[in-house]
């Protein structure tokens, strides 16, 4: 896979960008894991510029080192965001980047990425919650 031939580079200093393997930073209770995997889709391979911005050299570094789609965001430009809203339903686990413990040092990468995710006990609920929300 692209990401983890990027990720090895990184790692090795074959290229100058550094990266975080985001996945591995999540530490998700077993029973949420699949709710997490499916609302992060295909952000569950994105890598995370570590301590830059995303700009066209090291864009063009990743660019030369692989020829594999990648995705990545860059650390330093995701701004704090309180996506949060109240919902007082039976059911309700609680909203995604709450159910994932780990080190506050890429907080801001997993609101950005899960902040409008809610994770509920079942399908019912999900259902019944979508149909109150849609209708406001």
């Amino acid at each position: 896979m692209a990401r983890k031939g990027c990720y090895k580079k990184s790692r090795t200093n074959e290229i100058n960008t550094k990266f975080v393997d985001l996945v591995s930073k999540l530490n998700v209770d077993e029973k949420y894991e699949k709710a997490i995997t499916a609302a992060l889709g295909d952000a569950i391979d994105v890598l995370v510029l570590e301590n830059d911005t995303i700009n066209p050299e090291n864009l063009q570094e990743i660019i030369d080192s692989t020829k594999e789609r990648v995705a990545l965001i860059g650390k330093s430009t995701i701004e704090s965001i309180e996506v949060f809203k109240t919902f007082n339903e039976d059911g309700i686990v609680g909203w995604a980047p709450e159910t994932i413990h780990n080190t506050s040092e890429y907080k801001d990468v997993i609101d950005a990425l899960l902040g409008n995710f809610l994770i509920v006990q079942d399908l019912k609920i999900a259902f019944n919650i979508h149909k109150k929300i849609r209708w406001r």
